[in-house]
């Protein structure tokens, strides 16, 4: 075997390895940053991936010396090869056509193999790039003085913690509808949770001038007055300014004291949270979720109040109506809270019939405020409380000739 023959064996070799390089590079800068440590938790090479990839500076450096001492060890021995091969005119084409074929075969095939399997390229190179870094560390502290003169180490390493954001996460998302991944609804849910993290509370809240809300020396009656004209579960308390709200009420406290028209507010009401108008929607969330209140006041820097946030209001943000339960309009009747219903009298007695799910039949009666009197016996008053079918009906409002609005209220493990 000639000497010639040993070179172009060595130069076929050395090129390997340049490609080697080329793919290593591609496949780790490709990897997102949770794919780089998923690796990392299944395998020792995974665990050299990540080590790799920790330092992007130190990194980027190997490859560059590993590129560059190949690259001058080829051109060496290809010089050498041409020049004994090929007569002085057909040198110049030769090196040519060399570079052209270096370039396919030592950087476009190797990187094009490295998109499309990453991960596993990264798994086999590591290790071989590993090792190779102890080699090239004269090389590499050199061309990171050099370096480090030119561009800061804060421009790599921020560049690569900065790979999976927000924006990232929603494309991801947006591609995953796309491809049938996830569908539709699916889709809304995923991205308004994540938007949840950025969104604070003054994006979201209803604002003080918008807000239905009573006094603490308003009474039982008041309140009823109040759902019956609103159809709203849940109102905030004040204590003498607007600004100063001191707790909330829900409808469902009002119901057993509905016959005590005349107790105030403020011997029903919960206390209530407070949050600056800065907080994230994510935090407040927290706290809903810890406390069981599904109603906070945001304050300004005076400790005044600016708004409210409730659970509904925060669901209804980010996912449209998907799970709404606070008020849900029908044709007469209207849903404040949980197997809760405020109804007007002239509805159907098939139509509550079916929103309760329970069977009202009645061969003389076609309304609610019907049904409601056959079972009294009489037009009952305002205030009074009668039990039908697992349920308890009280009445909000009446005439001397007709039920004209009710609440209608499951009772639980009747």
């Amino acid at each position: 075997m000639s000497w010639e023959i040993v070179k172009i064996i060595i130069v076929v070799i050395t090129v390997f390895f340049s490609g080697s390089f080329a793919a290593a590079e591609t496949a780790l800068f490709s990897l997102p940053r949770y794919r780089v440590l998923s690796l990392a938790r299944r395998s020792r090479a995974g665990i050299i991936v990540e080590r790799l990839r920790s330092n992007p500076q130190r990194l980027i450096l190997d490859i560059i010396v590993g590129d560059f001492l190949l690259l001058v060890f080829i051109s060496i021995l290809v010089s050498s090869i041409v020049s004994n091969l090929f007569v002085e005119s057909y040198r110049t084409l030769a090196m040519f056509a060399f570079s052209i074929v270096l370039v396919i075969v030592g950087e476009l095939i190797p990187k094009g193999l490295a998109m499309r399997v990453p991960e596993e390229s990264s798994l086999f190179l590591a290790p071989i790039l590993n090792n190779f870094s102890k080699v090239a560390k004269p090389f590499r502290f050199l061309l990171s003085k050099i370096s480090g003169i030119l561009m800061p180490e804060s421009l790599f390493t921020e560049s690569m913690e900065k790979d999976v954001d927000l924006k990232k996460i929603i494309e991801m998302v947006d591609v995953g509808i796309k491809q049938g991944v996830f569908d539709r609804t699916e889709g809304v849910l995923v991205e308004g949770l994540l938007r949840l993290k950025e969104t604070r509370a003054e994006d979201v809240m209803k604002r003080r001038p918008d807000l239905v809300m009573l006094s603490v020396d308003e009474t039982v009656s008041d309140v009823l007055e109040l759902v019956r004209r609103e159809g709203y579960s849940r109102y905030p308390v004040y204590d003498g300014d607007e600004a100063n709200i001191v707790g909330y009420v829900h409808f469902s406290d009002i119901v057993p004291w509905m016959n005590s028209q005349d107790l105030k507010v403020r011997d029903l009401m919960h206390t209530i949270s407070y949050f600056p108008e800065t907080t994230h929607v994510f935090d407040i969330m927290e706290e809903m979720r810890l406390t069981g209140r599904h109603i906070v006041v945001i304050v300004d820097e005076y400790g005044d109040c600016e708004g409210i946030i409730t659970f509904e209001d925060i669901i209804s943000r980010f996912l449209g109506d998907i799970g709404r339960v606070e008020v849900e309009e029908g044709r007469g009747y209207t849903l404040i809270g949980t197997g809760q219903y405020v109804v007007d009298g002239s509805v159907s007695l098939e139509e509550v019939s079916k929103i309760l799910d329970v069977e009202l039949g009645s061969e003389h009666s076609k309304t609610i405020a019907g049904y409601i009197a056959e079972i009294a016996g009489e037009i009952p008053h305002r205030g009074e409380i009668i039990r039908v079918e697992g349920h308890e009906v009280f009445i909000l409002d009446a005439s001397p000739t007709k039920v004209e609005r009710i609440l209608i209220r499951r009772i639980e493990n009747d």
